[in-house]
Formats: structure tokens, C-alpha cells, sequence
């Protein structure tokens, strides 16, 4: 696998989170990090997909953001979301 080195800084607290997490499934730091940044940067993706077909829906039917909103709220049967 060709990689790139970076360098971050990470508060002890969080390393040492870091480091149990990285025990209790016999990994080291950069292979968690690794684990951590593929998961997150998948889930990004995939909330854009999501994000951008609602857009298209919403564009497609001639819904305004307020027009969502206000669909949300009377489903929740509130007065505001």
C-alpha cells in the first residue's frame, strides 16, 4: 500500500481513547485512524447523495427548504421543528 505520512495533534485525552480502542481491537494508531477516517469519509459521501436526491425531489416538485420544514413539523405534530 503506498501512504503518506501526516502529522496531527491530538489532545491526551483523546489519544488515550485513541490507544484503547486501537488495544481492544489489536490495532495500532495509524490503522484505527485509517479505520476512522474511511468510515467517516464514507458516511460523508453518502449523506451528500442523500442530501443532493432530496434536493432534486423537493426541486422537482416545486418545494421551497420552508415548504420540508413545515411537512416535518406536522408529522411530528408540533408547531415548530
Amino acid at each position: 500500500m503506498n501512504t503518506k505520512t501526516i502529522n496531527i495533534s491530538l489532545p491526551p485525552k483523546l489519544v488515550q481513547q485513541l490507544d484503547r480502542v486501537a488495544k481492544k481491537r489489536s490495532a495500532n494508531r495509524s490503522e484505527l485512524i485509517r479505520e476512522l477516517v474511511r468510515g467517516y469519509l464514507d458516511r460523508r459521501e453518502r449523506w451528500e447523495a442523500i442530501f443532493a436526491a432530496g434536493e432534486r425531489q423537493a426541486k422537482k416538485l416545486g418545494l421551497t427548504e420552508e415548504d420540508v420544514l413545515q411537512a416535518v413539523r406536522d408529522v411530528r405534530g408540533k408547531g415548530n421543528a
